[in-house]
């Protein structure tokens, strides 16, 4: 009997040690964002054991994640603050719940690609997202973002094990496009491949064509490298 005790108090101790001392901290924390300076809160956190130190650092990310969702000053912000969220939240309701308002917030903008991806073929959620319906969301994207959001999809069903003729339709409509930057070869050389596997011979060729012409674009970051130079330059003649 009192060794039972004894092991039930080693499990407990240590959990209440984190809510009593996360509470104590998360307190002080909030009063150091009003008085800068006043609190190293990373000083602390590294002072703790591996396992504490983890389980702290997810409950003040998660606080902190939480007063910026109730001081976010736009919808647009809101919607990030949510997906960002959502990202780390090990409980998979409120995750998904997280997604689903912030795509309800500002529907088909940049912002929620995130979300869009979350509920991409996702069965037994409270919505999905097609892949006709990604499509067209990618499509109003700027090109940046579709790249991103063309990879984001990709991974999504790779992870979730899609047949091969699923992923076979979701980079399909590749092939009828003409892309901006060099990134876009990995999808084209996943296009080619699948194709090959399928024995979509036509569709092989050509992914494997726009693979070769990607080899002469500038990438994403070498794009946008080039537009900051630009931009600078005409304010420094201002």
């Amino acid at each position: 009997m009192h060794s039972k005790l004894k092991a039930g108090y080693a499990i407990l101790i240590p959990a209440f040690f984190i809510y009593f001392f996360s509470e104590s901290v998360l307190r002080q924390s909030a009063v150091a964002n009003v008085e800068p300076g006043t609190m190293n809160v990373d000083s602390v956190i590294a002072k703790l054991p591996s396992g504490l130190r983890e389980a702290f650092s997810y409950r003040l990310d998660v606080s902190k994640l939480r007063d910026a969702i109730a001081r976010a000053p736009n919808d647009v912000e809101l919607a990030v603050l949510y997906q960002n969220l959502a990202d780390i939240l090990r409980d998979p309701l409120e995750k998904e719940d997280l997604y689903y308002k912030a795509l309800n917030l500002i529907p088909d903008q940049p912002e929620v690609s995130r979300a869009y991806t979350y509920f991409l073929l996702r069965k037994e959620a409270r919505m999905t997202i097609s892949i006709p319906q990604y499509h067209r969301y990618i499509a109003k994207l700027p090109p940046p973002e579709q790249f991103y959001t063309w990879n984001a999809g990709l991974a999504t069903m790779r992870a979730a094990k899609m047949p091969i003729q699923d992923i076979y339709g979701y980079l399909a409509p590749l092939a009828s496009e003409r892309p901006a930057y060099r990134d876009f070869r990995r999808l084209y050389e996943e296009l080619a491949d699948i194709s090959r596997k399928m024995r979509r011979s036509d569709m092989e060729e050509r992914a494997k064509d726009l693979e070769d012409y990607c080899f002469d674009l500038p990438s994403i970051d070498e794009s946008l490298s080039q537009d900051l130079k630009k931009k600078i330059q005409v304010l420094q003649k201002k």
